[in-house]
């Protein structure tokens, strides 16, 4: 039967008075039939009404009785089992319950006030459970898992797509893991850089607190993983991320525009924070190229970048001699190929590299540097070549390929 407005809310009283009267003699009623209704989620503004529907049947025994609950909403389906020895005893079973992501994504993130036209979400959450019904609580497990699911942030420019996840969630007291849980994804995009075949292994504890005991992914052809750390819901959080073998052609990308391409391979680590206002932020860090693995660069076209201070011919006499000191003045032989060099045609080997970040800025300012020494990949008359590159401003706004701040060069 359909309940009316009235019926419904005289539905609590009923079976108030119904669990008063038959708890003192600790049996079930023989009531069967059917109640249906709706649940307004006052606390998640903008929820649909979850219609319900309850059966009550007996069981296999006389003193047992069965509660089948169906809930439904757009993006939700929902079926449950009691079965009741005692008001307060018995057993649950939650049965194929699915949650469409993206509507109810969009409704939490409103809930934590969080800018829902920033965030979307897609995939199919699959929900089952068992447990019991105590005196004193309603304990057992939830599990979970979700298939080919998205994540995306528009105003800070980063997606996750391929997401699938799986998990346990224990009760009582509160809610905690019950178990590891385990993330997977495809692939994840912001920045600039693109990660692949990510895994995070996490676990919930009763105090809302997240612990993160693993995660890593492969980006710019290397390895990527973060030390383990834990965090608050909702609350800022910030971690070491740890390169080893990344590409050295694939990171030249994100880094002030010197160099027009690179090959070889750098490790090192780097701070990253977290917040909802924020977004990801890169912290101080370093890269360097690994002892006896080989690297080199070629230089973005740069004319004067490295004969600005070198003259073009070598002075033998001094200038007062006129034609004389002229006739004496050779042409440099080093000329030439630091020309080659900063006109990107002659490629370097390097020798050594160091990139160093650091978003509050060094003494001098600084929010990252890179020193590179090199020499020429051919000919003898240039031994090597030293340059720096130092970057002033928001380093964010640098690995998002802003460069809103200065960038300056020197040469050695």
């Amino acid at each position: 039967m359909r309940l009316h407005r009235a019926a419904i809310a005289m539905c609590p009283v009923i079976l108030a008075g119904w669990a008063v009267t038959w708890a003192a003699a600790d049996t079930l009623p023989p009531l069967t039939g059917e109640l249906s209704g709706g649940i307004a989620l006052l606390k998640l503004p903008g929820a649909p009404t979850l219609d319900w529907k309850l059966v009550l049947r007996e069981g296999g025994e006389s003193v047992e009785r069965i509660a089948d609950l169906v809930l439904s909403a757009p993006g939700v389906s929902l079926q449950g089992e009691a079965r009741l020895q005692a008001l307060d005893r018995g057993t649950w079973r939650l049965a194929e319950s699915r949650v469409d992501v993206g509507p109810w994504f969009a409704i939490i993130t409103r809930s934590l006030d969080l800018d829902a036209a920033d965030w979307s979400a897609e995939g199919a959450l699959r929900v089952t459970g068992a447990g019991e019904i105590r005196p004193d609580a309603i304990a057992g497990r939830l599990q979970f898992e979700l298939h080919d699911g998205t994540l995306r942030n528009s105003t800070h420019g980063w997606s996750v797509e391929g997401i699938a996840m799986r998990g346990a969630l224990g009760l009582p007291p509160g809610i905690a893991s019950d178990g590891p849980m385990l993330v997977r994804f495809r692939e994840a995009a912001g920045f600039g850089l693109t990660a692949r075949d990510g895994e995070i292994e996490f676990s919930l504890d009763r105090d809302g607190r997240v612990h993160v005991a693993r995660a890593a992914s492969q980006l710019m052809e290397g390895r990527v993983a973060l030390a383990p750390f834990e965090f608050r819901l909702g609350q800022p959080a910030s971690t070491e991320v740890r390169f080893d073998g990344v590409q050295l052609g694939q990171l030249a990308g994100v880094l002030p525009p010197v160099l027009a391409s690179a090959e070889g391979r750098v490790t090192g680590a780097m701070t990253l924070s977290w917040s909802a206002a924020d977004g990801v932020r890169p912290g101080a860090g370093r890269l360097q190229i690994d002892p006896g693995q080989s690297a080199s660069l070629r230089l973005a076209p740069a004319p004067g970048f490295l004969t600005s201070r070198v003259p073009r011919k070598l002075t033998l006499l001094p200038a007062w001699l006129g034609p004389l000191a002229r006739a004496f003045s050779p042409e440099n032989p080093a000329y030439e190929t630091l020309r080659a060099i900063e006109m990107g045609k002659m490629r370097l080997e390097v020798q050594s590299l160091e990139i160093g970040l650091r978003p509050e800025g060094d003494a001098a300012g600084r929010t990252a540097r890179v020193v590179v020494q090199a020499r020429p990949a051919r000919g003898d008359v240039v031994d090597s070549v030293r340059f720096e590159v130092n970057v002033s401003g928001p380093l964010v706004d640098v690995l998002r390929l802003g460069l809103e701040g200065k960038v300056n060069v020197r040469a050695h």
